[in-house]
């Protein structure tokens, strides 16, 4: 699953402070095989002019040795993220939320104000990348290495995933195992616009001791989750790069 920032919960409650109810944590919009996760979702109603509105929420903490890397990361899933919402729900705004810290340092630069123009000409009908609306104050398991234990944790974070849901459409997420072979799978279907919507989203096969990750649609992927539950990085082999090798995280 993806990694929640430090400062989730407190974008979170700030949020329904100020008067919008979250509907979504995460946010998942599905968009052919792959599956990404804006950290929320909120409506709330603006006025009899406007009526509801609707806003994903993307949390970001600049932690990175360099604030211009982790500025370029930011804008980079921002604009990913805006582009795929106008496919799949184009009224629903995109805010990005910083710590206080970090808009009063970067995002009051040259270089940050340029950054939030920029977002808000992602659109032509609103003020996007608001990092001036969300400014807020401020693992792993014990290695085991059995296949019994590989197949558990492999079913347990695929079961996991089908937790949720994509929020448009009507897609339903389905885990597929098959303990005789070792195949693991999770499949979507369902329809979104008028669309039907079925595919694969993760496929996972273990074979000879090794967790061999074939197909993996998850924005952040499934390793670091397979990592945390007690795999063993050696262990993990992803099938789906040219050069098939052990997983070594950085």
């Amino acid at each position: 699953m993806p990694a929640r920032d430090s400062i989730h919960e407190t974008v979170k409650e700030a949020v329904i402070k100020d008067g919008w109810e979250i509907t979504d944590d995460p946010y998942v919009i599905s968009y052919g095989e792959r599956f990404l996760f804006v950290d929320l979702g909120a409506s709330g109603f603006i006025g009899v002019r406007q009526g509801n509105k609707h806003i994903a929420i993307e949390i970001k903490q600049f932690r990175g040795q360099s604030q211009v890397a982790d500025l370029e990361q930011a804008i980079g899933q921002y604009t990913l993220y805006r582009l795929l919402l106008n496919q799949v729900d184009p009224e629903r705004d995109l805010y990005l939320a910083v710590s206080e810290a970090t808009y009063s340092d970067i995002f009051s630069e040259p270089i940050g104000k340029l950054a939030i123009a920029y977002g808000r000409r992602l659109r032509h009908r609103s003020t996007t990348f608001k990092a001036d609306y969300c400014r807020f104050r401020e693992k792993g398991s014990k290695p085991m290495d059995t296949i019994a234990t590989s197949r558990e944790i492999v079913k347990q974070v695929i079961s996991d995933y089908t937790k949720l849901r994509p929020s448009h459409g009507n897609i339903r997420l389905d885990a597929i195992f098959d303990e005789v072979r070792d195949r693991y799978a999770l499949m979507q279907v369902g329809w979104d616009r008028g669309k039907r919507v079925r595919g694969n989203l993760i496929y996972v096969i273990i074979e000879n001791g090794k967790v061999i990750i074939e197909y993996d649609g998850m924005e952040c992927g499934i390793t670091q989750d397979l990592i945390n539950k007690g795999i063993l990085e050696r262990d993990i082999v992803l099938a789906f790069l040219p050069d098939s090798q052990p997983v070594s995280i950085a």
